[in-house]
């Protein structure tokens, strides 16, 4: 996640859900009396078209809930490592339950472009990201 916090309230962060495609290669280095390391990472995010969802789990509110209409199979990441492959729903409702409190990025990938509806106690963040 991006969170550009230059206290503009307004803004909103930009979620991924990327892997590390390879290895990396750490170079040291003293310099003075600290070791210093630099790397350089490649990530890959193969599900780049998302519809993101905001959660704040809390005591009494642990789990969300949406119903999720759409013909063709969407990937659900919960923001807390946890997913939903290759849901289809025909007005189905979803549910996960976070193990702890705080806030959570909900992001569906797929064909966005035919979800007709979601109905969510969740914050949408961005329909099309």
């Amino acid at each position: 996640m991006i969170d550009v916090n230059d206290g503009v309230v307004t803004r909103k962060p930009l979620v991924y859900e990327v892997f590390l495609q390879e290895d990396f290669e750490l170079r040291k280095k003293w310099n003075q009396t600290h070791m210093v390391g630099t790397f350089s990472l490649k990530l890959r995010e193969p599900e780049p078209v998302k519809c993101v969802l905001k959660f704040v789990a809390a005591t009494g509110a642990m789990t969300v809930t949406f119903n999720i209409t759409t013909p063709d199979p969407v990937n659900i990441y919960y923001g807390d490592g946890s997913n939903h492959l290759d849901v289809v729903t025909a007005s189905g409702q979803k549910s996960h339950i976070y193990s702890t409190e705080g806030t959570f990025y909900i992001v569906i990938t797929g064909v966005i472009e035919n979800i007709t509806g979601i109905a969510t106690g969740a914050t949408i963040v961005w329909n099309r990201l």
